[in-house]
């Protein structure tokens, strides 16, 4: 992964709808996640906002985002 990457993981209940297919869910995800976002807290609030997720079922949602270390290589803190 390079500077600025994301990371995202979620459990099924982001994409699984009893009304629609998985990979309708899937790809509408990808759109969400592919609009730039002032940063990784405005990108999880507005993936969650606009998800098709089905309220009955859980939803998890992490992500991590490689920084800049300022000399154009990752930041390999921990």
């Amino acid at each position: 992964m390079r500077p600025g990457d994301v990371l995202v993981m979620y459990t099924d209940g982001l994409v699984e709808r009893r009304d629609r297919s998985v990979d309708e869910s899937l790809a509408h995800l990808a759109q969400v996640l592919a609009e730039p976002a002032a940063d990784l807290d405005a990108l999880l609030d507005r993936t969650l906002e606009l998800s098709c997720a089905d309220t009955d079922d859980d939803t998890c949602l992490i992500a991590v985002q490689v920084l800049d270390d300022g000399n154009g290589r990752a930041d390999r803190r921990v």
